[in-house]
């Protein structure tokens, strides 16, 4: 076993059903490697483990913005997400077009005079 990418500890690379310790949060991918001596050429598959953080996200749309016109448009400033969390923008109240309605700093554009909630 080898470490491709990501955090992890092996316990016995060259045992096939080895512990891994220590996993960082996120993909680690590993390789197992089989060789046969001189006489067959190597064999090699990789394995991904995620692992997710377990902390409550926190959703937090970013402060009141209060526009003048002709301005109709803005940029939201939603807290980060970690994966495997989701966000996703929804218009309340008012006018107005949510670009990418799953980033955090999406563009709305066609805000309409008064208070658009979202």
């Amino acid at each position: 076993w080898t470490l491709v990418s990501g955090q992890g500890n092996i316990q016995n690379p060259s045992s096939p059903t080895t512990a891994i310790s220590n996993l960082g949060v996120g993909v680690n991918v590993f390789r197992w490697t089989v060789s046969n001596g001189p006489c067959a050429p190597v064999s090699q598959d990789e394995v991904s483990v995620s692992v997710f953080s377990n902390s409550v996200p926190s959703a937090n749309a970013g402060p009141d913005q209060s526009l003048c016109t002709p301005v109709t448009s803005t940029t939201m400033a939603g807290s980060a997400i970690t994966f495997p969390a989701t966000g996703t923008w929804t218009l309340v109240s008012g006018t107005g077009t949510i670009a990418s309605p799953n980033d955090p700093a999406t563009s709305i554009t066609g805000l309409g005079v008064g208070v658009n909630v979202f």
